[in-house]
């Protein structure tokens, strides 16, 4: 390989395209290494954050109320928030996105 780059990220998982497509976006010439050849829905990405972010259309679902709850199911909490939903995304729609 002959072309330069100005960073290389060993593995891209999660972690490893988020920071390369973050740093795509400022000019930044991104290599990364990664064995497997092709992506699978092999996991979802849940998190509290406004409804509004950078990956808001990937998301699949929002919950503004959500319960906990104790093993015994006796003692049982409610949770609300329009501020901060709790929201998931799919992993193959992240991939996609990021790939």
């Amino acid at each position: 390989m002959s072309e330069r780059v100005d960073l290389a990220i060993l593995g891209a998982g999660c972690a490893g395209l988020a920071l390369g497509a973050r740093l795509s976006h400022d000019k930044t010439r991104v290599l990364m290494l990664e064995p497997r050849v092709s992506y699978s829905h092999d996991r979802t990405w849940c998190f509290w954050a406004r409804p509004i972010h950078e990956l808001s259309d990937l998301v699949s679902c929002r919950w503004n109320r959500w319960h906990i709850g104790s093993g015994d199911a006796q003692t049982r909490y409610q949770h609300a928030s329009e501020a901060l939903p709790y929201q998931c995304i799919p992993a193959d729609r992240y991939y996609n996105w990021a790939l």
